[in-house]
């Protein structure tokens, strides 16, 4: 099928259940365009996309990627972080702040610990530094026992900062 936008070639998933073929939308990956309207990008930010909020990217069929795994995807091309997260700066960031996207897969049980969205504003100044430096750890360091280590020691440092603000001088 070709984009009935701008002509290219569409694609969709598939997916064999045993019993028949169950088949996603048919989306362009050239323009944006969706043959269901929540994936539809042509013209901006799809709604599935301002809808899900938590650093996945919701392509023009329908599919659902972490940040994380595509800068890490990315990485093994040679392609800098940086360039994905300018890629995705406007569809994803709301703000074009790349600290709004989270940059590893949603399933580090540590990054729920680097949360700041519920803090006061006083206190998220001081908790932000901290989850972008965890973010950015999570992103190009292996998953592993050091990994860990390596943020519980920030976590440690971020409590303390965060206590620091809340009651200066000790």
């Amino acid at each position: 099928m070709n984009c009935p936008k701008c002509e290219s070639e569409c694609d969709r998933d598939e997916a064999d259940v045993g019993v028949g073929v169950i088949h996603g939308p048919w989306g362009c990956w050239s323009c944006g365009w969706s043959e269901d309207s929540r994936y539809d990008s042509s013209a901006g930010t799809s709604e599935a996309q301002r809808e899900s909020g938590d650093g996945r990217y919701i392509d023009p069929c329908g599919g659902s990627t972490s940040i994380g795994r595509l800068v890490q995807s990315a990485g093994w091309f040679g392609i800098p972080a940086g360039s994905v997260h300018e890629v995705f700066k406007e569809s994803i960031m709301p703000s074009g702040n790349a600290s709004d996207v989270l940059l590893v897969p949603q399933e580090d049980r540590m990054m729920k610990w680097f949360a700041y969205e519920h803090l006061p504003e006083h206190l998220k100044v001081v908790s932000v530094k901290f989850y972008e430096v965890a973010a950015s750890l999570c992103a190009i360091l292996e998953s592993g026992p050091e990994r860990t280590v390596a943020l519980r020691k920030l976590l440690e440092a971020k409590d303390a900062a965060v206590r620091s603000r809340l009651h200066p001088g000790g």
